[in-house]
């Protein structure tokens, strides 16, 4: 083998520091949703989150320096996992309107497992960059398709982004009713303007290839 390919091999002790890092992260940021959930975004202190997820406080000042940059992080981490546990269920093929459909309850079914990430995602002050760009560009497509029917991007994603909002908050009081979820996504397709023909078909497929029960 050649001497500079040896070189460039990563070091064992390296692979696996950095994925013991990586867990620690992990386990750091799953603990915060937890407490933040319980508690809400402002009350939570430093020793809240490193008692939930039993790591020293050095360990824990190795990773964040305060509480806002760890609820940064807790949103982009939780919301982009979402999104591509998500991602690898929807097919490429299928719709704008399919697709939003799909995800919508997708994520109100995560919701309905985890309580935590209900009561997290109800009180979120705002969403990361990764899941807002992926919102945006499904909506640039559906109404690049003709799926969508709305005046402005930015008053289109308020509304998602709202409705959904209000929706986990509704979870985490208490269940709602069987079919709250398929109910959420057709509402959310008409606020998009959506025509009553897409949306039947749209419900269709979803009943037909059991896709939003998947996750």
């Amino acid at each position: 083998m050649p001497e500079d390919a040896q070189q460039e091999k990563p070091d064992h002790r390296t692979l696996v520091g950095q994925k013991r890092r990586i867990a620690t992260e992990g386990r750091i940021v799953r603990a915060a949703m937890k407490v933040f959930a319980e508690r809400g975004i402002d009350v939570p202190v430093i020793d809240d989150f490193i008692r939930e997820s039993g790591v020293s406080r050095g360990t824990f000042y190795n990773y964040f320096r305060s509480t806002h940059e760890l609820l940064d992080a807790t949103i982009e981490l939780i919301l982009n996992e979402t999104n591509r546990q998500i991602e690898q269920l929807l097919d490429g093929a299928i719709g704008p309107a399919e697709r939003m459909a799909t995800a919508l309850i997708l994520y109100l079914r995560k919701g309905f497992r985890d309580r935590d990430f209900a009561q997290f995602m109800a009180g979120m002050p705002y969403i990361g960059d990764f899941a807002r760009r992926s919102l945006a560009s499904d909506l640039t497509r559906g109404q690049r398709a003709g799926e969508f029917v709305f005046a402005s991007r930015d008053i289109a994603e308020d509304m998602v982004l709202g409705t959904m909002q209000q929706c986990f908050r509704r979870i985490a009081e208490g269940a709602p009713g069987e079919g709250f979820e398929r109910d959420v996504a057709v509402t959310i397709l008409r606020g998009l303007g959506t025509s009553g023909e897409v949306i039947e078909s749209v419900m269709a497929n979803l009943r037909h290839r059991g896709r939003a029960d998947k996750v």
